[in-house]
This record gives C-alpha cells, structure tokens and sequence, in this order.
C-alpha cells in the first residue's frame, strides 16, 4: 500500500537478507509482515518491555510502542510514528476524526507524563507555527516555538535530525487538536 511505503519500505529486502526474519505490525498491508500484534500486547527484549498501542486516525492500522526498561532510571519513550509529533499529528488518511481524537487522547494521552516521544517524521516547526496562528495567546506554544527555532543553532552536531522529539505532556500540550472535540 502506498499509504505504508514511508515506514515499511525496506521490509522486504531485509527479509530477502535476512531468511526467517520477523516482522511485526498492526496492519496486514505492511510488506513482508509474518506477525501481527494486537493492542495492549506486551512484547519483551531482555529487560526491555514494549506495548503496542493501537493508535488510528492516520491509518486504521497505525501502531504505536511504549517502551520502558526495568530497573532503569531513564524515562520511558513511545515511538508513535505518525499518530503523534511535537505539536501536532499525522494527517487522517483512513478512519474517523473520533478515532484520530481516541488515539491522541485516551491513548496516548494517558502514557506517564515524563515518556519521551520519538515521533515518525519531523514537522515541529511547521505544526508549531499553525498552533500559533490558531492560538496566538498561549504561551506553552510561544515558549516551544521558540526553542525550536533555536535549538537546531546551539546543536549544530545533529543537523538532519533537527527537533523531533518532546515529553508527551509538552506534545500533546502544545498540540492544538488536543483541545478539539470530535
């Protein structure tokens, strides 16, 4: 599916190389995908655990990964692909504007408010940006628009990378859709 091909494209030369390799998703369109995962499943990688987290709204098959490590002081992350960016979320593909609002708020809403987002493409400054026209007056906007016009200048070292990644409280706070009612 062309829908897929920015995420997944690479899945079948890797399973060319790599005989017997597993590839897991939500979504039975993802190419060479020999398992699918069901929400709340909780996957284990040593002391790594992650729960696949059934995020539509993009693509009815969206899935988000909530990782944490045991006995690890560091916070945990979510890799929400293209459900949730800073300030912002992926367009609405497939299903309904009240699956894309159940995704942002009740379920990645409800991740631990220190979860580090690592999100599937970079639009902070453009998603920001909107958030300021449609909320002149709000200063967490204000505040993190700044510090994304400035951050890739102090950190000259991850050029390419630029500014993708936030806490889920600054996200979704920051996230004007959030505040919308489906």
């Amino acid at each position: 599916s062309p829908i897929l091909r920015d995420h997944a494209r690479g899945n079948a030369e890797l399973a060319r190389l790599l005989p017997g390799l597993v590839v897991l998703g939500a979504d039975e369109r993802i190419c060479a995908l020999t398992r699918r995962l069901a929400h709340g499943e909780e996957l284990r990688f040593g002391a790594i655990h992650v729960r696949c987290l059934l995020t539509p709204g993009h693509t009815l098959g969206h899935m988000s990964y909530f990782l944490w490590e045991e006995e690890c002081p560091d916070p945990p992350a979510v890799f929400s692909g293209d459900a949730l960016s800073v300030a912002g979320c992926g367009s609405r593909l497939e299903g309904t504007v009240q699956q894309m609002y159940q995704s942002l708020v009740e379920t990645l809403g409800t991740l631990p408010p220190e979860t580090k987002v690592f999100c599937g493409h970079e639009h902070t400054l453009g998603n920001l940006e909107f958030a300021q026209k449609v909320e002149p007056y709000n200063d967490h906007v204000k505040a993190k628009l700044s510090w994304a016009k400035v951050w890739p200048l102090l950190h000259s070292r991850w050029q390419g990378w630029r500014v993708g990644r936030a806490g889920a409280r600054t996200a979704l706070s920051v996230c004007v859709w959030v505040g919308c009612q489906p």
